[in-house]
C-alpha cells in the first residue's frame, strides 16, 4: 500500500486482517501529514452542500467510529483519544 495516511493505513490493516501479506510505504512517518491535521473530523461541515450519498457515508462513518477507535486502541495499545 502506497501512502500512510488514514486511508492507506486502514487499507493495509484490513488487508492484513483478511490474511494478505502487506507492506505500507510512506515518504515520512505514517499518519503524520494531512491525516494528522484533520483532527478526526469525519462529517461534512455543511451537510446541505453535499449529495445524499456523501451524507449517507458520513452518517455510516459516525455510527462505526467509536467501535473502530476501541478496536484500534485494543489491538495497537495506542489511544486514539476519541471523545464523544
Amino acid at each position: 500500500v502506497i501512502g500512510g495516511g488514514i486511508i492507506g493505513m486502514m487499507s493495509a490493516r484490513m488487508l492484513a486482517i483478511s490474511g494478505a501479506k502487506v507492506t505500507l510505504l510512506d515518504q515520512r512517518e505514517c499518519g503524520r501529514e494531512s491525516s494528522w491535521a484533520g483532527g478526526g473530523i469525519i462529517s461534512p461541515l455543511y451537510p446541505w452542500h453535499y449529495d445524499d450519498l456523501t451524507n449517507d457515508l458520513s452518517f455510516e462513518s459516525q455510527a462505526v467510529y467509536e467501535a473502530l477507535c476501541d478496536d484500534l486502541h485494543h489491538s495497537s495499545g495506542i489511544d486514539p483519544e476519541y471523545q464523544k
